[in-house]
């Protein structure tokens, strides 16, 4: 479909080869900032991710930045900005239920954890 889309926007293209390709799903979070934390739920559990193929750029940073906070260590950084429940206080919409579901999180756990905080 795609290929025919282009060959009738540009003609030129009929007789092309595709010698690569590639398709892949970029991680982002809603806020734009990756997630380098502990999720407070899960004991033992850290997520780093989030980082939008900027990885490459601030990976040795934010490897740094999780390895302090896995082994409880002094962070180099405020690590407040890069929380995973950031993206939960008060903004349901950011995780949905199946979200939290799948990494074994009840939502009404969630709610109490807001409500407490």
């Amino acid at each position: 479909m795609l290929r025919s889309n282009l060959i009738a926007a540009f003609p030129v293209f009929k007789n092309m080869q595709i010698l690569e390709r590639w398709a892949g799903l970029v991680d982002a979070t809603p806020d734009a900032v990756p997630v380098i934390s502990a999720v407070d739920e899960k004991p033992g559990l850290f997520i780093s991710t989030g980082f939008s193929g900027h990885g490459f750029g601030i990976g040795p940073g934010a490897g740094k930045l999780m390895a302090d906070l896995v082994t409880s260590d002094m962070p180099t950084v405020d690590p407040t900005p890069f929380e995973f429940s950031r993206l939960r206080k008060g903004a349901r919409a950011i995780l949905r239920e199946d979200i939290l579901a799948g990494i074994g999180i009840e939502s009404s756990k969630t709610e109490d954890a807001i409500a407490n905080r």
